[in-house]
């Protein structure tokens, strides 16, 4: 979707405005350089959980890129996404989708942690990758509660399912660190997590 230079920042205006169209126009396109790479998580051994910490409250939003399969038996799965530890009833998560030839519309209200962010290929489709781009809008302000949107989905042979979705997490806390809790087995080996940090309005 954009190309990142060894600094893995933004290096030309182009990628800059199609940023802004996928923010729908909110804010102003950032500039050379917004973009910068905070943290990647990549798994080495099979695990339930993936997380960043002691994120850094330089950046005005944040951005998720993530490739992701997982252990358990079945298509197609989910990870739930948390903030500082909090596993409390917290989070509100909403989402659209189409499945196949089917659409519909989900929500769920006071969560453990936020759902729909995230898809994961299963053991039957191990081959395949769910991917995902989150965005965490004014993560560090502590005046507000966090509001979360993502563009995620999943492909393999003549089935698949594509999801735009969103949440809420009814804290005002700056987040300092973010876990990825899969539904069922494990994260397998290879499944990447991107962390990217956006200076500018």
């Amino acid at each position: 979707m954009t190309r990142f230079s060894q600094r893995y920042r933004l290096t030309g205006g182009s990628e800059a405005n199609s940023v802004n169209k996928w923010f729908g126009g909110g804010f102003a396109a950032p500039a050379i350089g917004d973009f910068e790479s905070i943290q990647t998580v990549t798994v080495g051994t099979a695990t339930s959980t993936m997380t960043f910490t002691s994120i850094p409250a330089t950046f005005t939003h944040l951005q998720i890129r993530g490739m992701l399969n997982g252990t358990a038996s079945g298509t197609f799965g989910n990870a739930r996404m948390g903030f500082n530890s909090d596993s409390g009833a917290n989070y509100s998560s909403h989402n659209m989708y189409g499945y196949a030839s089917a659409t519909g519309a989900q929500s769920e209200v006071s969560g453990n942690r936020m759902y729909y962010q995230v898809y994961t290929s299963l053991a039957s489709t191990s081959s395949y990758v769910g991917v995902t781009v989150i965005d965490i809008l004014d993560y560090a302000n502590t005046n507000k509660y966090k509001t979360v949107r993502s563009l995620n989905g999943i492909e393999f042979n003549t089935d698949g399912s594509l999801r735009f979705a969103s949440g809420n997490w009814r804290n005002t806390a700056a987040i300092t660190s973010i876990e990825f809790v899969i539904d069922s087995g494990n994260f397998n080996v290879g499944s990447t997590l991107a962390l990217y940090g956006i200076k500018g309005a």
